[in-house]
Formats: structure tokens, sequence, C-alpha cells
């Protein structure tokens, strides 16, 4: 049991219990019954009737918080023992808009349905009911009308039709309103797509993904099929997009963004690229020097892999080597000749004379342990050919020729030449005669006997 004033008391059975009635008590009650599976209502009129004043023949009814059930036509009826007589009246009570129903401060619909707004009054005179959204009057039109109860309808419903509506019902008795937000459902659309991205590794990147609907949907991510959990480096915002700090080559895929309600999904891939540029790594060591002695040079590389260019990234900039020169001990020099120098002078001025010239082992001379000039470093050749002045001389005698008489006295000759040698090149004719004469026979010849 349960005690609402000092009148009413609601038993255990749910009825109500009214005690001392008044006239004042007369009216509608209404019953409601609600458990989580909805609510049920009942109404129910009370009647309560008023005495009379009998005082000096007068008397006079009187109604509080009239309702329109008061109205009608009222009889008085006044006797005493010699007969009765009768007066009537008649009663016109004005009643104020009065909303009737079910009333819900919210309404949902799908997008795209019908939507029924309630908004049915009683009221005397009847009611004149305007609806209006957010102050403005609604435009009544072949989508949107008004019914005969009040109710205002809407077909085919779209965006801008969600909102909140005000029902505003007025007599002569007063003004009632009602006010009544329209939701409408839809499944997600995208709002802001995601966009196909290229960045560098080690920066952040976000991947905008906002959608709308009704009821509000929630957005999820996934890398090929697979949910994205939240970790330090990558991030659902609360606006719906994806942050990525960091990027790491790694990292590169297809991503899916979902939003979900519950009239449905929709789902948008997007490419996403973390390039990475190459670095170079350390130094190698130097390699051995090119020669053994001498003056030579030393190489060092190192390698375009830390980290290795990936995905369209750029290619290490600057040298992969590094040249230096080197030392080592100085190599043997082999002697080389020099120039040979100019011919001596000849050893005769004529006839078959000899001459000799030098060269030196000094271009370069041999130097550490190098070996000396290979072959001569004197050479000889015949000089002054041309033939020495021969001066001639005398051959022997020839024999003598006979004598140029046999006696008394003749001469007899004998030669020689100049040809042991002859005078050759110039040389000398032979000095002296070439003719020896002697006398010879110079016995008397004989005497001739004339006679």
């Amino acid at each position: 049991m349960h005690v609402l004033g000092n009148s009413y008391t609601v038993l255990p059975s749910g009825s109500l219990q009214i005690a001392r009635t008044a006239v004042e008590d007369a009216g509608t009650y209404m019953c409601v019954a609600q458990n989580p599976a909805g609510t049920a209502l009942g109404k129910i009129k009370l009647k309560v009737q008023a005495k009379l004043d009998n005082a000096n023949g007068h008397s006079e009814l009187v109604i509080e918080r009239v309702s329109k059930d008061d109205s009608g036509t009222y009889v008085c009826t006044a006797e005493n023992t010699v007969g009765s007589i009768k007066a009537i009246g008649f009663v016109y009570v004005k009643e104020p808009p009065v909303f009737q129903g079910d009333y819900y401060s919210s309404w949902i619909e799908p997008l795209g349905g019908n939507a029924i707004l309630n908004c049915e009054v009683r009221g005397d005179p009847p009611p004149t009911i305007q609806w209006s959204k957010k102050g403005v009057g609604i435009q009544i039109s072949n989508r949107i009308r008004q019914l005969s109860n009040g109710s205002l309808a809407i077909y085919g419903t779209v965006n801008e039709d969600a909102g909140d509506y005000t029902c505003i019902a007025t007599n002569d008795a007063g003004v009632v309103e009602r006010s009544v937000t329209l939701t409408l459902q839809s499944p997600p659309v995208i709002t802001v797509e995601p966009v196909e991205m290229v960045i560098d590794a080690g920066t952040t990147a976000i991947l905008n993904c906002q959608a709308n609907g009704e009821p509000t949907p929630t957005i999820e991510w996934s890398r090929q099929g697979h949910p994205i959990l939240s970790n330090d480096r990558v991030t659902v915002l609360s606006n719906g997009s994806l942050r990525i700090v960091a990027a790491q080559k790694e990292d590169t895929s297809e991503y899916e963004c979902v939003a979900r309600n519950l009239m449905g999904s929709i789902l948008v891939q997007v490419p996403f690229t973390v390039q990475v540029h190459g670095g170079f790594s350390e130094w190698f060591e130097w390699r051995p020097c090119s020669v053994t002695c001498g003056q030579g040079v030393q190489k060092r590389i190192r390698q375009c892999n830390n980290p290795l260019p990936a995905n369209g990234g750029r290619h290490c900039q600057g040298r992969d080597t590094d040249i230096r020169s080197c030392q080592n001990k100085p190599c043997p020099v082999e002697g080389a000749w020099g120039s040979w120098l100019p011919w001596g002078p000849c050893s005769d001025t004529c006839g078959k004379g000899t001459q000799t010239r030098l060269r030196l082992c000094n271009s370069p001379p041999p130097s550490f342990d190098g070996s000396y000039c290979e072959g001569p470093d004197t050479q000889m050749q015949v000089c002054n050919k041309r033939h020495c002045p021969v001066d001639g001389k005398w051959a022997a005698w020839a024999s003598w020729s006979a004598c140029t008489v046999s006696c008394g006295g003749g001469t007899k000759q004998r030669t020689k030449d100049c040809s042991d040698p002859a005078p050759q090149f110039g040389g000398h004719k032979c000095e002296g005669n070439d003719i020896q004469i002697d006398f010879c026979n110079s016995d008397p010849c004989p005497s001739k006997c004339l006679g």
C-alpha cells in the first residue's frame, strides 16, 4: 500500500482508494502499468454528486474544477406538499486542448521511410493545430501532410527531415504544445575518405576516415583484413582517423576503414606506402696498398644498406668509395743506359783506323738494390777509311839492252819502273832516272884489208 495524500491510497492490488470524496475529486483518472516489455494505460471517469442547500427554499448547484463532462442540461426540481416545479438550465464547458494518446519525446525511423509524429488533441471548441521545426512553420506539401487527427505525416524521409518538431494546439480555452525529436536512422556514409599516401620513414601520417549515419557509426581499421590494435605508434583517433607515428617500412600495406552501425556498414581501402631512403653503412677497413713498394693508393668502401632504399626511396647521397695515397719501402730502381757519348778521335789519320764511344748507366742509375745496366758500355767502329798516299819506289833494273855496236865503242841501256810500288793516292813519284846508259864494246874494230 502506498499513501499519496490525505485522501488517496494505492492498494496492493493497484486500485486507487479515495477517502471522503468531494466534488473536486471528480474527473478522469489514468492508471499506468510499466515493465521492461512495455507500457499499458487505463482510464476511468469519476462523478461526484453535490448536495443541495434547501434552506429558505433556495438552492444552488456549485461545481468546482469543472470539466467537459460537466456540460449538459441540469434540471432543478422544487417540491412541497401541494406540488412541484422544475427549472431547466444548460451548462457548456469549454475544454482547453489536451493531448491524447501515447507521448514519446523522440521518434526514430529509417531514412527514406515514413514517419508519423503524433499530436492527437481534444478540446472544445476543437483546437487548431500547427507544426513548426526550430521555430519555423512546417510547409505542408504532397510529401509532408497534417492528418485529420493533427498528427504530422512525413513520407519518404530525407536527412533534412531530422530534427526537433513542435506541435501547438490552440482554442478559446487555452494553448498547449509538445515537442518531439525525429531521428532518421541511415546506414553509414563516408564523408571524409582516406587518400593514398606516400611518406618518408620516421614521419607521422594521418589517414582520415569519417562517416555519418544514424545511429552514429563506429569506425574500425584493418590491414589486409586483420584488425588494427592501437599501440604506442598506431592509434585510432576519436574522429575515426588512423594516426601512424614514426612510420616504418613494415607499415607499407593496404588499409581498410570500416564504418558500421545498426543499419549496415561500408568499407573503403587505401594504399599506404612508407618510403625508406638509403643510408650508408660505416666505412669498411682500408684495402691493401695497390703496390708493394713505392707510392700507391688505398681504397675503402661503404654500402648503401643502412638502411637499404625501399618503396621508391632515394639511393644514398654521396661517395661510396674513399681513396688515399700509401707509401711502402722504396722500389728497386733498375739501372738504364744514358745516351751514347760522342765518338772519340780516330786512331789513324788515314787508312783503316778505329774510334770508340761510351755510355753511362745513369738514366737512372741503379738504386735500392736495382740491377746494373745490361750490355756493353763501349762501342768501337772503323774510321778514316780513305787510303793513305803511297810513294812510288823503283823496281829492279831490267836487263841491259844489246850494245849498239859490236866494237869500237858503243852504248847499252837498261830501265827500271817506278812500280814497286807505283805511286798512288797522291804519293810521290820515284826519284831519279828510270834509264841507265853504259859504254860497251870499246875494243877497236879489226881493220879491213884493201884489195
